[in-house]
């Protein structure tokens, strides 16, 4: 009973002494022409000092925004992947590895982390600058495309790989994200489409389903893990 009546005698002199000072500035805001002094009582009131024992108890002060050493390093980290990704001369295992070297550093200082599948941020058309995945670099590597993008709208998902002569290879789907406050999107892809020019459009079925994890993303910046083990990188268009 005693540490109760205790609490609550507490209590009552906080809330007294944040009803005083509130009064106070309210009085600069609210009366035309009047404003705190900086003499006599309001200097005492507006200087007040809470005894050490007694600071303890006090709110905390807001969460300050982001330090620009932070900033500062997640901008250097972003450079650093970046100029990996076209670090083209370097053998792949290795490339890989420095590359997700960077991209673990780099999730610690995710911006939109944990929730970044909901972000509104991923929902806009990008560029893939470097990806693992093996179907996708067939073309880069036979020279059929060098332009391949993925945009995101709502729960609609379309990849393109755009030929060089013309043409593409377009495959559109389905999104879904089992988790609001986490990283990863399901999707589904329901058509496939060849486009040869001259040569005709050819469709195909349906061709997979899977997930996708964004561990990083900004305005400026995605990095994606998926169900197979791949890394995809993009930047906006």
């Amino acid at each position: 009973m005693t540490k109760t009546c205790g609490s609550f005698r507490y209590s009552a002199c906080l809330f007294l002494l944040w009803q005083c000072l509130f009064q106070h500035a309210a009085l600069a805001f609210m009366t035309p022409g009047i404003s705190p002094s900086p003499s006599g009582q309001d200097k005492a009131l507006f200087m007040i000092k809470f005894p050490k024992a007694f600071e303890s108890f006090l709110p905390s002060p807001p969460t300050q925004p982001q330090s620009n050493e932070v900033k500062d390093k997640r901008e250097e980290l972003k450079a650093t992947l970046l100029d990996a990704c076209k670090n083209s001369n370097s053998n792949k295992q290795e490339q890989r590895a420095e590359i997700e070297t960077v991209i673990e550093q780099l999730k610690e200082l995710c911006p939109t982390s944990p929730a970044t599948a909901a972000s509104p941020l991923l929902q806009k058309k990008w560029a893939l600058v470097w990806t693992t995945e093996k179907e996708i670099n067939f073309f880069l590597d036979v020279g059929f495309s060098n332009e391949i993008g993925q945009t995101i709208a709502g729960e609609a998902l379309d990849n393109n790989i755009e030929f060089i002569r013309g043409g593409g290879f377009y495959v559109s789907g389905k999104l879904s994200i089992p988790d609001s406050e986490g990283p990863r999107t399901d999707f589904e892809f329901e058509t496939a489409k060849l486009d040869l020019g001259k040569w005709g459009k050819f469709q195909f079925p349906p061709v997979g389903a899977g997930w996708f994890d964004t561990v990083y993303l900004d305005d400026t910046l995605r990095v994606d893990l998926n169900s197979r083990d791949d890394i995809l990188i993009c930047t906006p268009y």
